[in-house]
């Protein structure tokens, strides 16, 4: 009998959850008058048109999909704010492969290196013995299941790109969030709201082929030209309103302050002979949230709503094609299992409204349609780790740089570690160690 009531009670959260804002079984004309009002829609005669042939072809594959469900977890999809536009026109970019360079192609050539694996695709020090939970989330309201950590949200309000195709570095201004609430929460035992940090600073770069702005770049491009993150509120966000701008136009604010100083980050590619799945919950649990990058456009992804949701097992999501690539940045927050399916969870940078909670999506472990992806042997992969770090918070720091948030030197028996963290001379290391980098690793995250 109890379990005959917990299960109802599983099924009816499902339930509150999952749910849909349009009645989907009215006709497509009245369907396409909702949408317009609910989302302020006002077309030419002759877009019009366009619009509701775009918006009735959607909706047929909204219906489609819903229609595959078998399980209760399954995603369902709905009417968004895309559903009049095409795969084109969505607020993401084809990502910019950024090639290795000669001389680093010559290097890794020789005969004694021909087999090492190359950094950039080299996945960071792992522990061979690990217990994973069942259930791990570092943002929204998932992190309610978390067993082994505090149940504690990471994560603030989502920052949106609009109709900027700059996801590379939206995504960086959304795992800023994450990284600051950390250290905030590691110094004082609490998170406050976190703030909006700049995406605007990225999208500003100048100094690499790999960054056009709006129309496409390489988040470890941007991160080796701008070395640390600033607040929205100090360099907001202006290229929101058109996403066809690819002219760069330089740093706006040389003298911003800063916030948090990005102390490195680590690429990362996961081979086809490798535990995909495994690998990317152990980066989770050791690391924390990051940065990947994910098929979207022919996927249904965009008009999902909330549930687990499946990448289609078609042509489209096959990493072994040469004409595969992915084409939208996102975080990787976390994993968990709900009615016998087990999935990641991303934490999106769409508009607000889109998908579960603010921003979130569960994707089914089974397919990943890009996720932890390896490009190639000499391209830099659109998997990274970010390191940051404030001295500000940093109580062991004896010298702390309010201007560039790095710590020169730190308290008695304590020294400086490669994230510019003051740590214990005498502290054991609790996770993992890697000789090979000469750095100590520790389980940084809550």
């Amino acid at each position: 009998m109890i379990a005959i009531i917990v299960a109802f009670l599983l099924f009816v959260s499902n339930q509150k959850m999952q749910s849909i804002a349009f009645n989907l079984e009215l006709p497509v004309d009245k369907l396409f008058t909702q949408f317009k009002t609910k989302y302020s829609r006002h077309y030419s005669p002759t877009e019009e048109q366009l619009r509701f042939q775009i918006f009735k072809n959607n909706l047929k594959n909204i219906k489609a999909l819903n229609e595959k469900r078998t399980n209760p977890s399954d995603a369902l999809h709905d009417i968004n704010m895309y559903t009049d536009l095409i795969d084109d026109e969505l607020p993401m970019n084809k990502g910019i492969p950024v090639p290795v360079s000669s001389y680093d192609k010559e290097h890794f050539n020789s005969k004694e290196l021909r087999k090492v694996e190359k950094p950039w695709n080299e996945i960071p020090p792992l522990p061979s013995g690990d217990s994973l939970p069942q259930n791990h989330a570092f943002c929204g309201e998932y992190v309610s299941k978390n067993t082994d950590r505090p149940k504690v949200d990471l994560c603030g309000e989502v920052f949106s790109q609009q109709n900027c195709g700059g996801c590379w570095a939206i995504s960086l201004a959304n795992l800023a969030q994450y990284l600051y609430s950390n250290l905030t929460y590691q110094r004082y035992g609490c998170v406050k709201t976190p703030p909006k940090f700049s995406a605007q600073r990225f999208l500003d770069v100048t100094t690499t082929k790999a960054t056009k702005r709006c129309c496409g770049g390489h988040p470890r491009d941007a991160v080796n030209a701008v070395k640390s993150f600033s607040l929205d509120a100090d360099y907001p966000f202006v290229d929101g309103s058109n996403r066809n701008l690819c002219t760069i136009r330089g740093d706006q604010n040389p003298s911003v302050q800063i916030q948090m100083a990005i102390t490195g980050y680590k690429t990362f590619g996961i081979s086809k002979d490798q535990n995909m799945v495994l690998i990317l919950k152990k980066l989770l649990h050791h690391y924390g949230p990051f940065l990947v990058s994910v098929k979207v456009s022919g996927t249904g992804f965009s008009s999902y709503s909330s549930g687990i949701f499946s990448f289609p097992s078609t042509s489209v999501c096959d990493t072994s094609s040469s004409s595969f690539m992915t084409d939208h940045e996102v975080v990787l927050m976390g994993w968990g299992v709900e009615n016998g399916i087990e999935y990641f969870i991303i934490r999106n940078s769409w508009s607000s409204g889109w998908g579960e909670g603010d921003n979130y999506i569960r994707i089914k472990t089974t397919n990943l349609c890009g996720i932890g992806w390896r490009i190639g042997d000499y391209v830099y992969p659109l998997n990274m780790i970010v390191y940051a770090n404030t001295c500000k918070f940093d109580k062991y720091c004896n010298s702390c740089n309010i201007s560039s948030n790095i710590c020169s030197s730190c308290t008695s028996g304590y020294s400086l570690n490669s994230n510019n963290k003051c740590v214990e001379n005498t502290v054991k290391l609790t996770k993992f160690h890697s000789n090979s980098t000469n750095v100590q690793f520790y389980n940084h995250t809550i």
